[in-house]
């Protein structure tokens, strides 16, 4: 039976600082004995991602505690297929990625638009609908902008570059990114369904991500 330090060794090759993945490891132990594939995972994470998004939509608490907490299992699932790739040595290439890149958008802009409803549904509020449209904006720019450097103007070995040539930038441009709770979007949004509070990941993110976007 392979111990989890050595499946982290295996398949997380020092992502470990994702606080999904402290999480996902322990999914990965236990799929990786069945015949479940990646892809199978990957469209078992996007569905639920897309499910709980759509709850966020109804403005109510129960619907909306459900929704982020699948939001929150489907995120931690999008580290466990590609741990469960790396071990089994099943890579779909291109294609992969680009199915689980575009779920991973989907899911959040459904969720970023379930917000946003949910919360105009609940608060009678337009001021948040304002603040939904912002942060939607925000986050398109941010993806866009991604796009464009890797797709169009081929920069995407600058962040490979980055890390060998100019670790200390790296570490400042990761560790910004943990303080602005860019990566844990999910997260944020399950703590704030707890606390019945969506409306405040909007003004958070409108601004953050935005200011991402502009600082880029």
């Amino acid at each position: 039976m392979t111990s989890i330090k050595e499946l982290r060794r295996i398949c997380q090759k020092g992502r470990t600082w994702v606080t999904y993945r402290h999480i996902s490891i322990y999914i990965t132990k236990l799929l990786i004995k069945t015949p479940i594939t990646p892809n199978q995972i990957t469209y078992f994470w996007i569905f639920i991602g897309v499910i709980g998004s759509i709850l966020l939509f109804f403005g109510k608490y129960i619907y909306s505690l459900i929704g982020a907490s699948l939001i929150l299992l489907s995120v931690t699932l999008d580290c466990v297929d590609g741990e469960v790739a790396r071990y089994k040595k099943i890579f779909s290439g291109k294609i992969g990625k680009f199915i689980d890149e575009v779920g991973y958008w989907l899911i959040l802009l459904l969720a970023i638009s379930g917000i946003t409803i949910g919360s105009f549904l609940a608060k009678n509020d337009f001021k948040i609908l304002i603040l939904g449209l912002i942060t939607f904006f925000g986050y398109s720019m941010m993806e866009l902008i991604k796009m464009i450097d890797f797709y169009v103007l081929k920069k995407n070995k600058s962040k490979t570059e980055t890390k060998t040539k100019h670790p200390r930038i790296y570490r400042i441009y990761k560790i910004l990114r943990i303080i602005f709770l860019v990566e844990y979007f999910h997260i944020v949004v399950f703590v704030m369904a707890i606390f019945n509070l969506l409306e405040i990941v909007l003004i958070y993110y409108a601004l953050v991500f935005n200011g991402m976007w502009i600082g880029k």
